[in-house]
């Protein structure tokens, strides 16, 4: 079973879900297997048998404009296409580390560091090492999180397309279902639609896609949801 089906499993019983109402998303590492390779912390947490795949460190996350536009939160992933075929394969790999900015993970990497560097630095025997490790894990997935919804974190390069306040342009989708289209000249004003795309409210040249939550205010990912 992979985490993608976890993930699935454990809001399986929310209708309120926007996965329930017509908002493609996929399943997201907050934790990024690449920042944990690269770290000197590898090797231990292997040791100490930390999953990457344990639900806590998994947040749904849109992976269409619109989608992230309707719900004001990150875009996951802007390949349209590509991201409705992960969904229908539904192969529990579908979160590539490579589609997301460097920075992301080098920032998780220095964080993972500074776990590895307070635990050394702490008067723990191997139990609470142990205990210790797997507690601060599961605290910098929710900070992750935290960090996504109030855009400190980027998935993509047009992360400040969705969301409100000062952390946001407004712009959402910009009209597009790519990033590459939000991004250029022509496309590069606001959603038509005031970032709202309940009942197949679109732009011409926008997909159907059949979204069936009403708009509320923003949307916050969280691990195990």
């Amino acid at each position: 079973m992979g985490y993608r089906q976890d993930i699935l499993r454990a809001v399986e019983g929310d209708p309120s879900h926007p996965i329930h109402n017509g908002i493609q998303m996929q399943a997201h590492h907050l934790i990024s297997r690449k920042a944990l390779i690269g770290s000197s912390i590898d090797k231990q947490i292997e040791d100490f048998k930390y999953d990457i795949n344990n639900v806590a460190n998994i947040a749904l996350i849109p992976c269409t404009l619109q989608g992230a536009c309707h719900l004001n939160t990150q875009l996951h992933r802007g390949n349209h296409s590509s991201a409705h075929q992960d969904l229908l394969e539904d192969n529990g790999n579908n979160d590539v580390d490579g589609e997301h900015p460097p920075s992301y993970h080098d920032e998780i990497r220095d964080r993972i560091e500074q776990i590895k560097e307070d635990i050394d630095d702490g008067d723990y025997c191997d139990g609470n090492r142990y205990k210790k490790l797997l507690e601060r894990m599961d605290e910098l997935s929710k900070d992750i999180a935290e960090d996504i919804n109030s855009h400190d974190l980027a998935l993509t390069n047009i992360s400040r397309n969705f969301g409100s306040g000062r952390t946001s342009n407004g712009k959402g989708c910009c009209d597009a279902d790519y990033i590459v289209d939000a991004r250029k000249y022509r496309f590069n004003e606001a959603c038509s639609n005031e970032q709202n795309h309940y009942k197949n409210r679109r732009a011409k040249k926008q997909q159907k896609e059949n979204i069936d939550l009403k708009k509320t205010s923003n949307y916050e990912i969280q691990g195990g949801q």
